[in-house]
């Protein structure tokens, strides 16, 4: 059996002691796959019955005609009455694709006749994984903005690759440039190999002044030239790997500001694959990664300048006490910050000459030449 082959392969390879190990391939799919409905259930109800807690945004159940709400109670699926089978993957087993028939009522005792029929199409888990982890981010930047009154951003890079990139560029220049300061965060991130390119956008410093005719002031002539000039803070944790650890530790290395949460990983290894006679994928590490002091990255996690531990009843709960620290962090380097920086260009309508040397940012809402 291939499993037998693989489990004998990566015993083997696990005395090395070493990350980005391992062999894959294609290996039998499981019997069944569970559908998912896109609802998020109250944990705390105990029946009959379970209680709708959220509607997934952009789930299957969150479309026009469904109407179903939280608070509302799923009394049967397909039939079956879930009093008497509560297991929610025995009724949405190998449904994926498929209609499947909800009985919702506004109490849990409501009688067949009183319940209403809706009907779901069951999705596969990796899209409702997807639409939690935008539910994740979307929680972050609402807490961020609370906490701090709207003047700072937040932006998650969930890979080291061509789509987290993609993803941090647009967050950046999309709802966040015109912040006071921006939380980063690499948490749960594995890897790939773009942190240079990341930190090719951050820690600009203004060098020259370009004027237009109409007032407007910027710091660059094209707006594809600007660069983040204002406080940041990383949020890193035992869950950021590889190059989301060679990140962090450049950003501190280069000043960009601090780490905030837990020592990463220390899963830092150069790979490369090879491709075996049966069409496995065999990955065996080929480049060391050293910081300039000589420590071997593989060995030493990127440590926090606040470290923060997380606790499991406060997940449970969607609190989040680093991303909170983070907050209160950066607001002490932004005030700070703006002690050592000018709020901009005074203009006098007259002359328009400054009335005094030009030393800070562009002055909020103004536009640069160009854009």
């Amino acid at each position: 059996m291939k499993e037998d082959l693989y489990a004998l392969i990566s015993l083997m390879m696990g005395e090395l002691n070493a990350s980005h190990l391992g062999i894959n391939g294609f290996l039998s799919a499981p019997d069944e796959t569970t559908a998912d409905l896109g609802l998020l259930f109250d944990e705390s109800y105990p029946g009959p019955g379970l209680k709708i807690a959220e509607i997934l945004k952009r789930g299957p159940a969150d479309k026009r005609g469904i109407n179903l709400k939280p608070g509302d109670y799923v009394l049967a699926i397909d039939g079956l009455d879930l009093a008497k089978e509560p297991n929610l993957a025995k009724h949405l087993n190998d449904k994926v694709g498929e209609t499947i028939s909800l009985q919702v009522a506004s109490t849990p005792t409501a009688d067949v006749k009183s319940r209403k029929r809706v009907e779901i199409q069951g999705t596969n888990r990796g899209r409702i994984s997807n639409l939690m982890y935008e539910r994740w981010v979307e929680h972050n930047a609402k807490r961020v903005a609370e906490l701090s009154k709207g003047t700072l951003g937040y932006i998650h890079i969930p890979s080291m690759d061509e789509a987290g990139l993609d993803r941090f560029v647009r967050a950046l220049y999309s709802d966040n440039f015109d912040k006071d300061a921006i939380v980063l965060d690499v948490r749960y991130n594995g890897g790939g190999f773009t942190h240079d390119q990341v930190l090719n956008y951050l820690g600009g410093k203004h060098h020259t002044l370009f004027r237009q005719r109409d007032g407007g002031a910027g710091g660059v002539l094209r707006s594809y030239d600007r660069k983040w000039t204002k406080p940041l803070v990383l949020l890193i944790n035992n869950r950021s790997y590889s190059d989301a650890e060679i990140f962090p530790h450049a950003f501190k290395t280069l000043g960009l500001g601090k780490l905030v949460g837990q020592a990463t990983g220390a899963h830092v290894i150069g790979t490369s694959s090879v491709r075996l006679i049966d069409g496995s994928t065999f990955r065996i590490p080929r480049l060391g990664v050293y910081t300039l002091k000589g420590e071997n990255m593989e060995k030493v996690g990127v440590k926090p300048d606040v470290p923060v531990d997380v606790q499991p009843d406060q997940l449970a709960k969607g609190q989040d006490a680093q991303l909170d620290r983070a907050v209160e962090v950066l607001k002490q380097d932004v005030a700070e910050w703006k002690k050592s920086h000018s709020d901009g260009l005074v203009l006098k309508p007259d002359t328009g000459k400054t009335d005094k040397p030009v030393t800070g940012p562009m002055p909020p809402g103004k536009v640069p030449p160009g854009k």
